[in-house]
């Protein structure tokens, strides 16, 4: 689906809770957050049911100590519940039976970490609910015991008369997870997050862990519902139970070209402190912070900075001018000179802003305007923005002492020289980004954890040039050692068309092509996806070096791109999750320019069905997905009975007009704008459609028959 992506219901975290179809809130039977809750709590036994069910959990045998309850001293477990791998366990406060209300179906989801795991378990206990059905059936996750300091958002559904049974797998190493089920008479009527309990309350295969909550419904969930209850209840917690390793933003930073010493040429991490040193960075033109075409000065752009006919200076990209000494040039090259020609190289276009001309002071440049030019042409410039033509390349046709660039003529006629105040800004292609210029700019970090999981995701744009056909580059970002290291996110092998491809623990992906290569937009890696396609997995060990803009130390392959942010997470996450990330942190969105598809539908009678298509391609849209901002979508309503009549449909308070009918569907069209798109449908039967009179007959002739 080109047009449409899945996406986030409702509302980020931190801002008013999301839409929730009341519907489906009516089946979450308990929500379970550990944040905010401390060891010295009155109530810090007791984990509240946020649903309003009253299905608490209970902690038994804590210490509320080191260990044993509510973080962790020593690592990063703040708002979690931390169990002992002994005896401590957690456990429902009413009967599994009781909180499904008469369900044969349910779905549990918990936000769990491993810490440690007991001696001798070959896999771990988790989300066991027992006795299902008064018949001693038991389902539980497990997990392997051998795969320590992974976290994961994870669970299942069950069908309790057939034990259908499916795994869940929302944040983690989707194959860590598993689902058993089984027949055990002594099990007790009771959920339990870490191990579980027999009859006799002998407590069996517990671990250590850290746990941040989780919830249960009595109905099985799509992940579209599963999403919009953790956002309801906000259940992972952006930032806080749910967080990036290491987070990079340029903007945020506030570096620049001018006062990158300050930073000690370095990208500030602003949750971790793993700070990336840069090398070799310019800090002018296209290597640097923003991307400017020309550079000002001496031998930069262009070969002569001419002081003695002018008084200024430079500062970054402003060249500032007081006095004017004659009008001849006053940033140039000699493109021929001396029956020779110098400087044989192109200028790219380019903008600038002017300000502080005065009286009748132009500012003029001097360019060759085609190829094969037999002259210059003069562009007279005033105060205000401008965009530069492209200087071609020159040739020997040109005439001698020719040269290109900018000088200012007389403030007026007869006037040599005077006093001014004159501004000359070259204005940046690019904002707020980190640009490298593809010949040997990069960036490197020590120190970091070693991964078994993750989720890289970048804000960039490849700067390569639509001349460029075959070119391997560098990566955006690399944690890899010779086919070992986590990732090498996007290595681009050609321009024309676009195309990248990407590694994984040590496993080389090629990609399809893609035209967001050169656009700016976000681009995300984990274990098992890039942008959402599946993607193999190596058996790379990762190391604790990280660099951008190349692949590691050594390596001759760097990367002509601008970056703007980059997040690293420590395990694979869903893109909802990854979307809710980016909006905590202000770092933009997966869906520039979209609207999150969520109709809320209501009629004044029952219809049958309600179904929405992409009118440019015919596609059925799903809800929760991302579609354009006006995009037009058809709405194909299915009444109740071939005699209604639908007298209106209106959304968002807008009536729109019928489009066509027939036996099946009545159908609408629309653009949408914004999310939710409320839809009323006003329903008109058989019998309201009668008049009274019609009315009154034919039940005068139901009594006489």
């Amino acid at each position: 689906m080109n047009a449409i992506r899945l996406g986030v219901p409702g509302a980020s975290s931190g801002s008013g809770r999301p839409y929730i179809d009341p519907e489906l809130l009516s089946h979450v039977k308990m929500a379970i957050s550990t944040w905010g809750k401390t060891n010295d709590d009155p109530d810090r036994a007791v984990l509240k049911d946020l649903s309003g069910n009253g299905n608490d959990m209970r902690l038994l045998n804590f210490g509320f100590a080191e260990g044993s309850g509510y973080g962790l001293p020593g690592t990063d477990f703040e708002g979690w519940l931390c169990t002992d791998g002994v005896d401590d366990i957690i456990v429902s406060v009413k009967p599994v039976s009781e909180m499904l209300e008469g369900s044969n179906e349910f779905t549990v989801i918990s936000i769990i970490h491993y810490i440690n795991a007991n001696s001798g378990i070959a896999t771990v206990s988790n989300n066991f609910i027992g006795d299902l059905g008064g018949k001693g059936v038991y389902a539980r996750n497990s997990f392997s015991a051998s795969e320590t300091n992974k976290t994961g958002i994870y669970g299942y559904t069950y069908n309790i008369p057939d034990r259908r049974k499916t795994v869940i797998g929302i944040l983690g190493d989707e194959k860590d997870y598993a689902i058993t089920d089984g027949i055990n008479v002594n099990c007790i009527d009771e959920f339990t997050v870490n191990g579980f309990r027999y009859s006799d309350l002998s407590i069996k295969e517990v671990t250590q862990i850290a746990y941040a909550g989780g919830f249960i419904a009595n109905k099985v969930l799509t992940t579209d519902e599963i999403n919009q209850i953790i956002a309801c209840f906000n259940l992972d917690r952006p930032g806080q139970i749910i967080k990036p390793q290491l987070y990079y933003n340029i903007k945020k930073q506030g570096i620049t070209n001018d006062n990158h010493a300050e930073f000690n040429d370095q990208l500030i991490d602003f949750v971790g402190g793993h700070n990336i040193q840069l090398n070799n960075i310019g800090w002018e033109g296209e290597s640097g912070i923003n991307s400017y075409p020309v550079v000002f000065g001496a031998n930069k752009t262009w070969e002569t900075y001419a002081t003695y006919n002018f008084t200024s200076n430079i500062n970054g990209n402003k060249l500032h001018i007081t006095k004017v000494l004659n009008s001849n040039g006053l940033i140039f090259s000699y493109v021929k000179r001396n029956n020779e020609l110098l400087n044989i190289k192109e200028i790219p276009s380019f903008d600038i802003e002017v300000i502080g001309l005065e009286g009748e002071s132009k500012l003029q440049y001097c360019y060759l305007s085609e190829e094969n030019a037999a002259n210059i042409t003069i562009l007279t410039l005033e105060n205000g923005v401008h965009k530069i033509p492209k200087s071609f390349i020159p040739t020997d046709i040109l005439p001698n002492s020719t040269w290109i660039g900018f000088r200012i003529t007389p403030i007026q006629e007869g006037v040599s020289s005077f006093d001014c105040d004159i501004t000359i800004d070259v204005l940046p292609t690019i904002e707020h980004a980190l640009c490298l210029d593809g010949i040997n700019d990069f960036g490197e970090v020590t120190g970091l954890p070693v991964l078994k999981d993750y989720t890289v995701v970048a804000l960039r744009k490849w700067l390569y040039g639509d001349s460029a056909t075959s070119v391997e580059t560098g990566s955006i970002v690399s944690k890899s050692k010779a086919n070992q290291g986590a990732f090498i996110l996007e290595q681009t092998l050609s321009l024309n068309p676009a195309r990248c491809g990407t590694w994984n623990f040590g496993t080389f992906n090629a990609l399809a092509s893609d035209d967001k290569l050169n656009e700016e937009s976000f681009t995300y890696q984990t274990r098992y996806s890039y942008n959402g396609n599946p993607i193999q997995a190596g058996t790379g060990v990762d190391g604790d070096t990280m660099w951008i803009g190349t692949v590691r130390d050594g390596d001759t392959r760097f990367s002509n791109l601008a970056l703007w942010s980059l997040m690293l997470f420590p395990y694979s996450l869903s893109e909802f999750l990854l979307e809710r990330q980016l909006r905590k942190y202000k770092a933009g969105t997966l869906y520039p320019n979209m609207v999150e598809f969520r109709p809320i539908v209501r009629s004044n009678k029952p219809y049958l069905r309600v179904l929405y298509f992409m009118v440019s391609t015919g596609e059925q849209i799903t809800k929760g997905s991302h579609i354009p901002i006006g995009s037009k979508i058809q709405i194909n309503i299915a009444t109740a009975n071939t005699t209604d009549e639908i007298s209106s449909v209106t959304v968002n308070g807008k009536e729109i007009e019928l489009y066509t009918k027939d036996e099946a569907y009545w159908r609408y069209r629309l653009n949408v704008t914004k999310s939710p798109q409320k839809i009323n449908i006003v329903i008109s039967s058989y019998l309201t459609m009668l008049g009274n009179d019609t009315l009154i007959s034919n039940e005068t002739l139901i009594k006489n028959e």
